[in-house]
C-alpha cells in the first residue's frame, strides 16, 4: 500500500488539510483489488443483518450471523487482509464521491463500508468463538479478544470555511437538533451552498450537530437536493433566513 494506514491510526497522525487531496488519491489507488472484492461480496451476500435482511454490497449494517461461512473462514480472511481494516476506517471520511471520478470513489466507499461490517463482526462475534474453539481450557495464558477499533478522529473545524466557527457551530446545532432526513440535509446543503461549510462526511455532521434519523436517510436526501437544487429553492431560502437569524444571535 502507498501509506501505512495502521501506523497512521495507531500513532493518531493528524492528516493536515493541505494533504487531503494526496491522502484521498492514495486511498483510491490502494482500494481492494478484484480478488478481495469477490471475497467481500461473497461474505456480505452470505450475511444476515439484525433485521433479517441481506446486507448488500454498498450498505454497512450490523451483521447478526453468516449463513454458510464459518468463524475459521472469517478469521482467515480478516488476518490475511488485516491492513484493509485500517484502509476502510479512512476511506468513508476522506473520499468524496460527489466530485470527479464518481464511480471509482463510490466503489471505494462501498467497499470500505462492507469491510468495516465484516471486521466488526469478526471482532465482536467470530474471533471470540474461534479462539475458544481452538484453545484448550488448560492453556496457561488467555489473551483477551481484540476490541473493535474506534473510527479515526477528525474535527468539523477542518470543513468550516467561515472565520466565525463557534457561532456557525452553535447556530447549526440549534437548527439541526431534532431534525432528520430531508430537513437536516436542507440546512447542511444551504451551509455548503452559501459558503460556510465544505462537503463533510455525514457521520461527522451528525455527531457534531446532533440531528436525528439514519445516516442513509440523510445521505439520500442530500444527494437529491444537491442533484436538483432548483427544486428546493424555497426550502433553501427559508433555511438560510432561519440560519441568518440564529447566526446573528451567536455572532
Amino acid at each position: 500500500m502507498r501509506r501505512d494506514y495502521e501506523k497512521i491510526f495507531r500513532q493518531q497522525v493528524v492528516v493536515e488539510f493541505d494533504d487531503f487531496q494526496a491522502f484521498e488519491n492514495d486511498i483510491i489507488l490502494d482500494r481492494p483489488d478484484h480478488h478481495i472484492e469477490d471475497l467481500v461480496r461473497a461474505i456480505v451476500n452470505d450475511a444476515i443483518t439484525d433485521e433479517g435482511l441481506s446486507l448488500g454490497w454498498s450498505v454497512r449494517d450490523s451483521i447478526d450471523h453468516l449463513q454458510t461461512f464459518t468463524d475459521e473462514d472469517i478469521h482467515k480472511f480478516c488476518t490475511e487482509f488485516r491492513e484493509y481494516e485500517f484502509w476502510a476506517l479512512y476511506a468513508p471520511i476522506f473520499v468524496d464521491a460527489d466530485e470527479d471520478n464518481y464511480m471509482t470513489k463510490l466503489y471505494c466507499k462501498a467497499a470500505a463500508n462492507s469491510l468495516l461490517a465484516i471486521f466488526d463482526y469478526y471482532h465482536s462475534v467470530a474471533y471470540p468463538r474461534y479462539w475458544f474453539a481452538t484453545h484448550k481450557a488448560s492453556a496457561p495464558e488467555v489473551a483477551p479478544a481484540p476490541a473493535p477499533l474506534p473510527k479515526p478522529s477528525i474535527s468539523i473545524d477542518n470543513f468550516i470555511i467561515t472565520d466565525h466557527r463557534e457561532a456557525f457551530k452553535a447556530a447549526m446545532s440549534k437548527l439541526l437538533s431534532g431534525t432528520k432526513g430531508k430537513q437536516a440535509a436542507i440546512y447542511v446543503y444551504m451551509a455548503v451552498q452559501r459558503g460556510y461549510l465544505k462537503k463533510t462526511p455525514a457521520p461527522l455532521l451528525q455527531s457534531t450537530f446532533k440531528f436525528d434519523g439514519t445516516i442513509s436517510a440523510f445521505n439520500n436526501a442530500f444527494s437529491k437536493i444537491s442533484g436538483t437544487p432548483k427544486q428546493y429553492r424555497t426550502d433553501l431560502d427559508d433555511a438560510f433566513a432561519a440560519f441568518s437569524q440564529v447566526f446573528d444571535e451567536f455572532h
